[in-house]
């Protein structure tokens, strides 16, 4: 999994004081996986969820910690045409 991430991410996105975090990341990451599947581990699951999502923001890896908040609106795709651009 880790070698995944890294490889998915460019090759700026991390610097070498993320490490710790990171093994962190992966680390719930397994653990969350491991425990989805079973009904006695609920408790493991959701501590590990949470700390799986913590963790994602602070990397920079959820899409809402990647995307600019001030180019975000623009980015979206037009639902209505300009009333410049009818005829």
């Amino acid at each position: 999994m880790f070698v995944e991430l890294i490889a998915a991410c460019g090759p700026r996105h991390f610097v070498e004081s993320d490490l710790p975090l990171l093994v962190s990341f992966i680390q719930a990451t397994a653990m969350s996986r491991g425990a989805a599947h079973d009904p006695k581990q609920v408790a493991v699951w959701a501590q590990a969820t949470k700390i799986q999502a913590l963790l994602a923001t602070r990397l920079r890896l959820a899409p809402q910690s990647r995307a600019d908040p001030k180019t975000l609106a623009r980015q979206q795709p037009k639902t209505f045409m300009p009333p410049w651009e009818i005829r």
